[in-house]
């Protein structure tokens, strides 16, 4: 027994090393602090190649830009915001930015590393959205691509898997049942999970107002997606983009408390 807890404790030196080890960034706007295991470069490629895939999975089953205005649309206000994202981090303007519109009930848009983007019709029609709101969503969306979220997340993850290795090793030895995937969780995951979400808003705050929509709509955006919650129905992108109470509140009180973001809401 004592051997066997000495291997644990000689794994979790072996460990922590690893863990220390990446590069040291910050997140534009908020400039919070971030820590990369894996490049960016490297999950621009992954994330194109995943793209290839969907894309040509729905225009295979004929629900690729089915709607050539949904299309239209969507493309109007990108066409918008991704010039403020490159303005605040000049070198994206070397991505590929694209976006398709899936006809697809569900309710749901993405944007990943390299400005890859999709936008589900459900979300439009389900939620009636307004362009400024349109324009919320794909602000918020854009804004984890150019704060590197997917990369801080992948690398987030490999971080957790090395530090809980020897512990999750030592509950199954010990215990009956390993406890350690659902503590990591709530001390690692879902903390991180919000601290990105809000870093979204406030970043797709700046972004859509700075293209000249108005920041007030992420507010109804956010009230008509709690009152499909509370319908019965909870939207895909609230699955993936955790939501809270407090969350329309931080939002309004992003606007109020920036004073380009409050006066652009003002003038619109």
């Amino acid at each position: 027994m004592q051997t066997i807890v000495r291997r644990v404790g000689l794994l979790g030196l072996v460990v922590l090393p690893l863990v220390a080890c990446g590069t040291t960034e910050q997140a534009p706007v908020t400039g919070r602090s971030q820590t990369m295991l894996v490049s960016e470069k490297e999950v621009i490629d992954e994330s194109g190649k995943a793209y290839t895939e969907v894309v040509g999975k729905y225009r295979k089953e004929g629900k690729l830009d089915a709607d050539p205005a949904d299309l239209q649309r969507v493309r109007a206000v990108v066409s918008r915001i991704v010039p403020q994202a490159v303005a605040i981090r000049p070198e994206t303007g070397r991505w590929a930015w694209e976006v398709h519109v899936a006809h697809l009930k569900t309710i749901n848009a993405w944007c990943m590393a390299g400005g890859k983007m999709m936008v589900y019709s459900g979300l439009i029609d389900t939620l009636k959205l307004s362009d400024d709101e349109l324009a919320g969503v794909l602000g918020h969306e854009i804004s984890h691509a150019i704060a590197k979220h997917q990369q801080e997340r992948i690398s987030h993850e490999q971080r957790r898997e090395l530090i809980t290795l020897p512990f999750s090793i030592a509950a199954k030895l010990f215990l009956p049942i390993d406890p350690t995937s659902t503590l990591s969780e709530l001390a690692f995951g879902l903390p991180f999970t919000r601290e990105q979400e809000a870093e979204a808003d406030r970043i797709g705050l700046t972004l859509m107002a700075r293209a000249g929509y108005n920041p007030n709509a992420m507010v109804s955006l956010f009230e008509k997606f709690k009152t499909l919650e509370k319908g019965g129905g909870t939207p895909e992108f609230l699955s993936t983009h955790p939501s809270d109470e407090n969350r329309i509140e931080n939002i309004k009180r992003i606007i109020q408390s920036d004073p380009e973001i409050r006066q652009r809401a003002a003038r619109l």
